[in-house]
């Protein structure tokens, strides 16, 4: 059988399904989130479909969710993703 390579370790195709070497970014770049066959994020079509403000409140929007939220769900997961939107929305500004 042969299996297409997820991704590669050291110039090598790994195609194991549950492989040690590459870990999701499950913060700034989360797989579910990517859109197949494009270079571009979920993100960025929100962003792209929103004016200046309204994608500032998106932004802010989700800083308080992860905020909120964070000692209820996935903690320091959660944190880290409330800094990443606080870094996107300081890009705008």
């Amino acid at each position: 059988m042969n299996k297409t390579p997820k991704h590669m370790v050291n110039g090598l195709p790994c195609t194991f399904d549950l492989c040690w070497c590459k870990k999701e970014d499950v913060v700034n770049h989360p797989e579910h989130y990517q859109l197949n066959g494009l270079e571009v994020e979920a993100l960025d079509v929100i962003q792209a479909s929103l004016n200046e403000e309204e994608f500032k409140g998106y932004l802010m929007g989700n800083m308080i969710k992860y905020l909120l939220r964070h000692k209820k769900k996935n903690n320091e997961e959660d944190i880290r993703k409330m800094l990443f939107y606080s870094k996107r929305l300081d890009k705008c500004i």
